[in-house]
């Protein structure tokens, strides 16, 4: 899968968990911190897919830790269960 077409799979990221990691006394706002795309990670190998998308073990340029991204294609998704 190319670059190109991995831009426009939905991505699902590690915002939540970073945020519970960074918290501290002082709440901090969700427009304090840098929304994650697919240009933040590399991508490694493919760990398996699905129907509708694909789960990637990718490396996080920000923090150099390894995760695993769970990108959807949404137009197949809506194919099956339109709006």
């Amino acid at each position: 899968m190319s670059l190109e077409a991995l831009k426009n799979i939905q991505l699902s990221t590690i915002e939540e968990e970073r945020d519970e990691v960074q918290a501290t006394d002082k709440p901090k706002s969700s427009s304090d911190f840098k929304k994650l795309t697919i240009d933040d990670y590399i991508v490694l190998k493919c760990l398996g897919k699905s129907t509708f998308g694909e789960v990637m073990l990718a490396k996080c340029k920000l923090d150099k830790k390894k995760y695993t991204l769970k990108m959807l294609s949404k137009a197949k998704m809506e194919k099956v269960a339109p709006r």
